[in-house]
């Protein structure tokens, strides 16, 4: 009677330890597929936000350009306008032969007389 026990438990913790293993491998699967789920589901936000903040610093840079392009035609046309008003007081003072046709040369290219 003895022998039969011990064998019995043997067998029980023989079986014992093989729902042990088929338990931990079990876990061991659904592991990896959460930490594949997670891994999925952070390079997906990860994604989204890099889309989103590419367009965001493409849209400031864009306002940025924007804006110094209207700085530099806004002083080229301060330039020509002072360049404009420096030749018609030169001429008006040194060219003026009480000709009142003297504002003729300041017509643009292309501009009927």
């Amino acid at each position: 009677m003895f022998v039969q026990e011990v064998e019995s438990r043997l067998d029980s913790e023989a079986e014992l330890r093989q729902q042990l293993s088929q338990q931990a491998a079990a876990h061991s699967d659904h592991l990896v597929n959460a930490l594949h789920a997670q891994r999925v589901k952070l390079e997906a936000d990860f994604e989204k936000r890099l889309i989103v903040g590419v367009q965001a610093e493409r849209e400031r840079m864009f306002d940025e350009i924007s804006a110094l392009v209207n700085r530099v035609t806004a002083i080229e046309a301060a330039v020509d306008g002072q360049l404009c008003f420096a030749v018609v007081i030169y001429f008006i003072i040194f060219n003026n032969n009480n000709n009142n046709n003297c504002f003729r040369v300041f017509l643009y290219p292309g501009q009927p007389e």
